[in-house]
């Protein structure tokens, strides 16, 4: 059992960059060898165990460790690795789809900040506008003035350029109310949309029992004076609608008659864009469906939370405006464990103060992942890899987490930092002074000189289980043997030959150490399902005077600890917050 849980937590730690994960561990053993299940407590102590020991070897230790051990085991994982990567076709074709003659729309509702879901939502279009060399209009659907505010369409924009979209025209709806009243006016003379006065509770029933109001059977002449009598606001908010004559006996609820238009009070809601112009606003599927017929859409690209019964109705609406439907393709939700993507959640958590803002690293707002280190190439990985399905799909944060690792593994400079320090003093070091490069194989990063003196700070953690006469390696220097311990560990040089199996510990030396803050986000959900208001630990520490020169915002990686961005720097303090492992 010993042996058999040993290659997967090298495995485990070969592919994540020295650091295995006893929870991935687990899955993998118990999922790869069912007999283990009864004996899961002791499965637990063994993984636990190995993981501690091999998290503090070097991943050229642990490589070395598969080879000699489990030979084949590494070339394996590359094999499945290429499988995998062979096996991406990318997105598949879109029905009656042809080069250059492809026109898609992005139609953010601007009444929320977007988070990842949208991201993933706006990347598929975009991918799609890509391999079919077409065109792309942002679309602004703001045809309800209760719901949207100024400070989103901003958001939403930022967010997309962020992820990588673009679009060649803009277009808000509020914009084109003469446009729909014209439309409305016209469909009104053609008997397909009449005034409705019945209050709500008979409009609910009539659509349940499959029954016609006698609104319907008003005349053209009078459906027209009770439109231009909407328009002016000289009917009470809540008196009058205007329905489509759909088929009150359907099977489709959404085609018994829907509401096209209702009034709301410009005074009491006046629209961030307009003002308080217009009484009179079109619902999402009439605005939309006249949108899609003006601009010629032949794609919509969307989530299937729109529903199927939608396409009906708005493929109906198109047609009787004299277009031709666009081709509706829906894919699967994405689902994001652990997070909070609701609006109105995440409101609440702002104006308790249990996140600092929509911008809050704790949270998937794209304004949150991009404060928090997030890369956008990270959202186009997303999609690829889990393609557009009918299925829901389920995204968890460390899958997240592992494609973000890669881009910034490629990237982001190395630095040296210690949390929770305490000093070490070494008789005799053997080497005054260090070049180092920022990045083992990213040579453009270039490369920094730390002079040495006999004073070193290294984390808490990793001498607490040493004791006195222990020998470990100060990483890349010599190894220094333990000769007293206390406030400051008193310590002797040991030589430079590496010695099998000797603990590797990281280090910043006295001379070139600053005060470290460093903030750790953890999930906002506890396992409960409640709110863990405690979600940010703060950690003291220091960390090399090298990231002087860099620009605040910049990502690293924090040799041993994670991945983490540069927040401010003041006077000697460095403020940073963890990105991930």
């Amino acid at each position: 059992m010993e042996r058999v849980i040993r290659r997967e937590v090298l495995i485990n730690a070969y592919t994540h960059n020295g650091k295995a994960d006893v929870g991935s561990v687990m899955k993998k053993v118990l999922g790869n060898n069912p007999e283990f299940r009864s004996k899961s407590k002791d499965v637990l102590a063994i993984v636990r165990k190995l993981v501690a020991e091999i998290n503090q070897l070097s991943l050229e230790r642990i490589t070395q460790l598969l080879q000699t051990e489990f030979p084949g085991s590494i070339e394996q994982l590359e094999d499945k690795k290429k499988a995998r990567t062979s096996e991406k076709k990318g997105l598949p074709d879109l029905p009656k789809a042809k080069v250059g003659k492809v026109i898609l729309r992005y139609a953010p509702d601007p009444s929320k900040y977007p988070h990842i879901g949208h991201a993933l939502n706006y990347m598929i279009n975009e991918l799609y506008r890509e391999k079919y060399k077409g065109k792309a209009f942002l679309r602004f659907d703001d045809t309800n003035p209760q719901k949207v505010a100024n400070e989103f369409y901003e958001a939403i924009k930022d967010g997309m350029k962020w992820v990588g979209c673009r679009w060649d025209e803009e277009i808000i709806a509020s914009t084109k109310m003469e446009l729909f009243y014209d439309h409305a006016k016209n469909l009104i003379s053609n008997a397909h949309l009449y005034v409705c006065q019945c209050d709500h509770e008979t409009m609910r029933k009539n659509r349940e029992q499959m029954a016609e109001c006698s609104c319907r059977n008003r005349s053209i002449e009078e459906n027209l004076e009770l439109f231009d009598q909407m328009l002016e606001g000289q009917i009470p908010v809540g008196a009058a609608v205007v329905r489509l004559k759909g088929d009150m006996r359907s099977k489709n609820a959404v085609m018994r008659d829907p509401v096209m238009f209702r009034l709301i009070d410009p005074r009491k809601t006046p629209h961030p864009i307009v003002g308080d112009k217009y009484w009179l606003w079109p619902t999402y599927d009439f605005e939309s469906s006249v949108l899609e017929k003006e601009l010629g859409i032949t794609h919509v690209l969307r989530s299937a939370e729109f529903g199927t019964m939608r396409v009906e109705l708005q493929s109906y609406l198109i047609k009787l405006l004299g277009g031709t439907p666009p081709v509706f393709h829906q894919y699967s939700r994405f689902r994001i464990t652990g997070a909070i993507t609701k609006g109105r959640e995440i409101r609440e958590l702002v104006e308790k103060g249990i996140v600092s803002g929509w911008d809050d690293i704790r949270l998937v707002t794209i304004s949150g992942m991009k404060n928090r280190g997030i890369v956008p190439q990270v959202i186009k990985d997303l999609v690829l890899e889990i393609g557009i399905t009918a299925t829901n799909a389920t995204i968890d944060w460390k899958k997240i987490e592992t494609f973000n690792r890669r881009h910034l593994d490629e990237t982001a400079p190395r630095l040296f930092a210690a949390l929770n320090p305490v000093k070490i003093r070494v008789e005799n070091p053997l080497i005054r002074s260090i070049t180092l490069r920022y990045h083992p194989t990213n040579n453009s990063l270039g490369e920094r000189t730390l002079d040495l003196t006999d004073s070193f700070y290294i984390s808490k953690s990793d001498i607490s289980s040493l004791e006195v006469g222990d020998i470990f390696r100060l990483k890349d220097l010599f190894n220094v043997k333990i000769v007293e311990l206390g406030e400051i560990i008193e310590a002797e040089s040991a030589g430079k030959e590496l010695i099998p199996n000797t603990k590797k510990l990281q280090w910043v030396p006295e001379l070139h150490a600053l005060s470290l803050e460093y903030t750790i986000p953890h999930s906002l959900i506890n396992p409960d399902g409640s709110i863990n208001e405690s979600s940010l630990e703060l950690k003291k520490g220091v960390i090399e005077d090298s990231i002087t020169a860099f620009n605040e915002g910049s990502l690293f990686q924090l040799e041993r600890i994670g991945f983490a961005k540069l927040n401010k720097r003041r006077d000697r303090v460095i403020y940073m917050h963890e990105i991930h492992k």
